[in-house]
């Protein structure tokens, strides 16, 4: 872009003025939602090149104020997800968003074992650790909480179609070096047709990936070996 400097102005509604010349380009600031709308303020006096979008980026919903003290995050990134698709986050609202969160709305308020939410301060067991979510959230007997139907508990991944897997799906990774399930990720691209494990794409934390290619996991977690197991989630109550 290249402006009159300190006369004409590129905004936008994510709190961003530019003004001048920047001849590499320049990124506004994330907002969250579908849209950012960017306006030029200019005056009649001088004119200049003006300004071009050439570029977009887009990076999934992830709230810092729901954090996790350990150096492992992918539960609290998935349980963030599975939040978000049942109400919890409010597209384009983060002041009614962390009102959410204080609140626990679309949560279930409980002790760490017991509750499924999270906070500025961790969440509970269910909320952050593999085996607790899976447990919590596949117990068809609670009154509240996220509903979700376990398939394939140990057992190796191949038992799964990947056309059969849909979008928000969360798949959990058996590690053998622990003799336990250790990685959760969320299920974001499912193309229309011809689905196979390395076109479909799921997103993680610890490390931050988006859209891996589910294949790469598999071959992490032991290649023909690994044990790969899937939770389809449905409606559900909350008291909030």
């Amino acid at each position: 872009m290249s402006t009159e400097d300190g006369w004409d102005y590129v905004t936008t509604d994510a709190g961003d003025e530019f003004t001048g010349s920047y001849d590499s380009g320049v990124w506004s600031s994330w907002k969250q939602g579908s849209s950012i709308k960017v306006t030029l303020n200019t005056d009649s006096s001088v004119t200049d090149w003006g300004f071009k979008i050439d570029r977009i980026d887009y990076r999934y919903f992830y709230n810092t104020e729901l954090t996790s003290p350990g150096t492992w995050d992918c539960t609290n990134f998935v349980s963030q997800c599975i939040w978000a698709a049942y109400g919890g986050y409010v597209s384009g609202n983060d002041t009614q968003t962390r009102t959410n969160i204080s609140n626990k709305v679309r949560m279930v308020n409980g002790t760490y074992t017991t509750g499924w939410f999270g906070g500025t301060g961790g969440g509970s067991g269910p909320w952050e650790n593999v085996g607790s979510l899976w447990t919590f959230a596949t117990n068809s007997s609670k009154t509240y909480g996220p509903n979700a139907t376990g398939i394939n508990n140990n057992a190796y991944y191949n038992n799964i179609s990947p056309s059969s897997v849909l979008l928000g799906d969360v798949l959990q990774f058996y590690d053998y070096d622990i003799s336990d399930y250790h990685h959760s990720v969320y299920v974001t691209y499912k193309p229309s047709s011809g689905v196979t494990w390395d076109n479909l794409l799921v997103c993680q934390h610890s490390s931050d990936v988006k859209n891996r290619p589910v294949i790469e996991l598999i071959n992490a977690f032991g290649g023909s070996s690994c044990k790969m197991r899937r939770m389809t989630f449905s409606s559900a109550s909350f008291s909030s």
